[in-house]
């Protein structure tokens, strides 16, 4: 498999992206193309209180989706590959499984998580939180219940038949 290719341009917005992550209700005024769509991104993605100008919001707007599909899809990637690299890090099989909740990919947040309760033998931090993320993705799954186990079919197959 190949690396996925971004541009530097791409790399700058994500890194500088972070430099408002949680850093509540401020004002950003992104001076240039990349600080600004920076802000835009961090907006979207990790500080939803940050305060933008009024034309900065507009392009906020009109870039909403597609910063949103990459931000996911370049999480998504990275995390894969962490895992691949580290396949004992249950961390990072839990932040794949936010990023899955996030996008309400059911079968894929399903297939993560019957992995990670094979790992934990369904106990411990990471587990419980799997779990109360899977309560909100898809609640009628009983393995996101209290004591749930995977089942032979997994409940995304039987939907998939009915």
């Amino acid at each position: 498999m190949t690396a996925p290719s971004y541009s530097l341009a791409e790399l700058l917005i994500c890194a500088a992206s972070e430099a408002w992550r949680d850093d509540g209700e401020v004002l950003a005024t992104g001076i240039g193309v990349i600080p600004r769509l920076a802000a835009s991104l961090s907006m979207l993605s990790s500080n939803p209180a940050l305060l933008m100008t009024d034309s900065e919001a507009f392009m906020n707007e009109r870039q909403r989706e597609y910063f949103r599909d990459k931000l996911i899809a370049w999480k998504e990637e990275i995390l894969k590959e962490a895992m691949r690299a580290n396949p004992d890090r249950l961390a990072i099989r839990t932040k794949l499984l936010e990023v899955y909740a996030k996008r309400r990919d059911t079968k894929g947040y399903e297939q993560l998580a019957v992995q990670l309760y094979e790992l934990t033998n369904g106990q411990g931090e990471d587990w419980l939180k799997a779990q109360e993320m899977g309560l909100g993705t898809a609640p009628e799954n009983p393995l996101y219940q209290p004591g749930g186990q995977p089942s032979s079919t997994p409940l995304s197959v039987e939907a998939g038949r009915s």
